[in-house]
């Protein structure tokens, strides 16, 4: 019998998807709910975020039960009265795959599917492997959600290190997920880094927010091949959403990519500068949002910091993105219209997305999709990129172990 040295895969380094603002299917529950409309006040658990039965056909009761309150009495930020709300499949991938999961009988919209197979295909196996930490992604930014939100974050790293045999995990975010990662990562110590996270893979992220955000929370965002009414709909919960405003135009300690004077925002009597933002949300009466401003400003104030670990960021780079809009009348009952534009991925300006070069442990590696304004979410199915993700995340020495060869005798 003879022996030789065979090269065979090493084991797989596991992978939490940290989704967006957006990027996990949220689902709700009606307990009590006050009588409106035709609105059911009592259901089981349904998906409400991203069902499109949901969003365009029962429209009154959707926004009803996906805006967020001001409780009056604790000064706190909750769900509508009656209404519960959760992310779908914790720690699997049934919450990412598709924006619209659980809601039976609606046509597929695809987010991570495709991602999610390539992964599986190289060996990663959902929910063991290969996770997600989805999240209800409206509040995000306020210091009592990310407290609970992080602490189940850090729970998912460590119990996924466990079932993987003591193997360190790639975080891969998207969008938003970049500086909710980023924050999470910054803020963690340096032996908790070194034991659990192997490295940072970001998507597309937000550095230092993004002009097209105040579009989203004044009239939608505007793409030009969608009825703006589409966006529109959505833009009444949005204004309750603190997490919108962790998506806003910000500057850094110790970097500013958009100059304090620029006025991203002008009506006839207003410009709205970087410094003058909270004050077009107290113009838009997003009440919400205003009350959590200081809140979600301090508390995120260290999202676009050096997370400490090696760090993989991918963005398109050749999408015209939307800088600035002028809105006709003061009241923004009007769709704004662009009046300067930077390159980007159609949502997030460039300046922003290439400020992760400013980190000591990072590869940059920009993308071109031919400048679809919708870049920015077909980023996480480009084969390219997909590909990219999958060398960086198997990169590892190969190892060797003794095979038999050869008739035993």
């Amino acid at each position: 019998m003879l022996l030789h040295a065979a090269t065979v895969p090493p084991p797989l380094s596991p992978i939490i998807v940290v989704p967006g603002l957006g990027g996990s299917v949220l689902e709700a529950k009606l307990d009590g709910a006050p009588p409106f409309r035709d609105c059911e006040t009592s259901s089981d658990w349904f998906t409400l975020w991203a069902s499109l039965t949901q969003g365009l056909t029962r429209y009154a009761c959707f926004d009803r039960n996906m805006e967020l309150v001001l409780d009056n009495t604790t000064g706190l930020v909750r769900n509508a009265t009656g209404v519960s709300m959760r992310p779908r499949d914790f720690g699997g991938t049934g919450g990412i795959e598709y924006s619209n999961a659980g809601a039976g009988g609606e046509p597929h919209i695809a987010y991570m599917h495709a991602l999610v197979s390539a992964l599986e295909n190289v060996g990663y196996v959902a929910g063991v492997s290969l996770r997600a930490a989805t999240s209800d992604f409206r509040g995000v930014g306020l210091p009592q959600i990310l407290a609970e939100q992080y602490a189940r974050l850090r729970q998912l790293i460590e119990d996924t290190v466990a079932l993987n045999g003591g193997r360190q995990v790639h975080l891969l975010s998207h969008s938003l997920g970049g500086p909710y990662t980023t924050l999470f990562l910054a803020e963690a110590e340096a032996a908790w880094k070194s034991r659990y996270v192997r490295s940072f893979i970001s998507l597309s992220a937000p550095i230092m927010g993004t002009a097209v955000a105040l579009e989203g929370v004044i009239s939608g965002p505007m793409y030009d091949w969608i009825p703006q009414f589409l966006p529109e709909l959505l833009v009444p919960s949005i204004r309750t959403f603190p997490s919108i405003a962790w998506m806003f135009p910000r500057a850094h300690e110790d970097a500013n990519v958009w100059g304090e004077n620029f006025t991203f925002v002008s009506t006839p009597s207003h410009n709205y500068s970087l410094g003058g933002l909270r004050s077009l949300v107290d113009a838009l009466n997003a009440t919400v949002i205003s009350h959590s401003w200081d809140a979600v400003e301090q508390r995120t104030a260290r999202s676009a910091s050096d997370p400490g670990v090696p760090v993989l960021c991918v963005y398109a780079n050749d999408t015209r993105t939307d800088l600035s809009i002028r809105v006709p009348d003061d009241t923004f009952a009007s769709k704004g219209v662009r009046t300067s534009s930077t390159m980007g991925d159609g949502t997030v300006n460039l300046p922003s997305l290439e400020a992760c070069s400013r980190w000591a442990q990072v590869a940059v590696r920009p993308v071109r999709f031919g400048g679809s304004l919708a870049a920015h979410t077909e980023i996480a199915r480009s084969p390219e990129v997909i590909k990219m993700i999958i060398d960086w995340a198997t990169a590892t020495e190969a190892t060797t172990e003794l095979v038999e060869t050869g008739q035993r005798k």
